[in-house]
């Protein structure tokens, strides 16, 4: 049963690669076919942001916290963090204490309760998001380059409801 699913009737040397061979045949189920693209893109998209990494030294988990402290006004404890990033508590300290070391970010005790510390930007932190932010913006320009906004707007839509099926799966 399997077998008609793996024909692909294209040679070694035609030039084909594996995402062109699957959207080709027509006998795959195309969930397959939409899993297989997603994933390849995925694996381009954390190809793309290696290079960007390196560029301004930054990871894209400690990258989500400076984006995170930059975009809400409100104070946030390492808890809040982890549970707005969806990560571990264990993998959040350890990303803080790294942050600190580089500058990025500072615990502040809390006024109010003195076993708890926020979490705040540094002027270093500020100016690295700063200069991260046109970078990313242009990257994302032109990856959506040839959309149209209404494209735009529904892949937007769409994913959301891919990540809420994720998310169940999980």
């Amino acid at each position: 049963m399997l077998k008609k699913f793996f024909k692909c009737n294209c040679g070694k040397n035609d030039g084909e690669n594996l995402i062109q061979s699957i959207l080709k045949n027509k006998e795959l189920p195309i969930e397959i076919k939409l899993f297989k693209l997603l994933k390849r893109d995925v694996d381009l998209l954390m190809e793309l942001k290696n290079k960007k990494e390196n560029k301004f030294g930054v990871t894209e988990p400690q990258m989500n916290v400076l984006w995170v402290l930059k975009m809400d006004d409100e104070k946030f404890t390492q808890a809040d963090l982890s549970k707005k990033l969806n990560s571990s508590k264990a993998n959040m300290s350890t990303l803080i204490d790294r942050m600190e070391k580089q500058d990025l970010i500072e615990r502040v005790p809390d006024p109010n309760n003195k076993k708890v510390n926020n979490i705040i930007l540094t002027k270093i932190g500020e100016k690295k998001i700063e200069e991260m932010f046109p970078s990313a913006l242009k990257t994302a320009k032109n990856i959506f380059r040839n959309f149209t906004k209404e494209e735009k707007e529904t892949l937007l839509l769409l994913l959301d409801k891919l990540r809420g099926n994720l998310n169940e799966n999980l």
